[in-house]
Formats: structure tokens, C-alpha cells, sequence
């Protein structure tokens, strides 16, 4: 979880303008620490109607075509952070 803040935070940080840095680093944590209690309030109505278990599998599976897709967008991300880099050094 330390990894993935950190990265995500880097990211941001690397391609966003020095000027709009502080509103869009706002966005994501109200994104990021409230998409948490939403997540949570879901599977908790799914683990009542459907069970643990079953919902332990479902958010798993979720989780992991989620990681597929962005896997497969990842070399535009990476292009995109070495470009925002490479201008902010220039």
C-alpha cells in the first residue's frame, strides 16, 4: 500500500503543472480516502445477501481485471511520466 501511495503520488506529481499541483493532489486524496468507506459500505451489502466468501471472491476478481486493464495502459502512463520529466529537467 506504502509503494503504491508513493508511486501514484510521484506520478501526479511529475506530470501536473507546478501551478495546478495543489488542486489536482486535493482531488486525489478526497478520491482516494473516500473511495474507501463506499468500497467497504458495498461489499458489506453483498456479504449479507451473497456471504463472505462469495464476496471475498468477487472483489478479488474485480481486483484483478482491474489490474489487467491498467496493465494494459501502462506503457501510454510511462511514456507519458518520462515526457513531464524529461521537460521539468529541461
Amino acid at each position: 500500500m506504502i509503494v503504491v501511495v508513493a508511486s501514484c503520488n510521484m506520478v501526479l506529481q511529475a506530470v501536473v503543472e507546478e501551478g495546478k499541483r495543489g488542486r489536482v493532489m486535493s482531488f486525489y486524496i478526497m478520491a482516494f480516502t473516500g473511495a474507501a468507506p463506499v468500497g467497504s459500505l458495498l461489499a458489506g451489502s453483498l456479504s449479507s445477501k451473497a456471504g463472505a466468501p462469495l464476496t471475498v471472491f468477487i472483489c478479488g476478481c474485480a481486483c484483478l481485471l482491474l489490474a489487467a486493464a491498467f496493465s494494459f495502459r501502462l506503457p501510454a502512463v510511462r511514456v507519458l511520466v518520462r515526457e513531464a520529466i524529461s521537460r521539468g529537467k529541461g
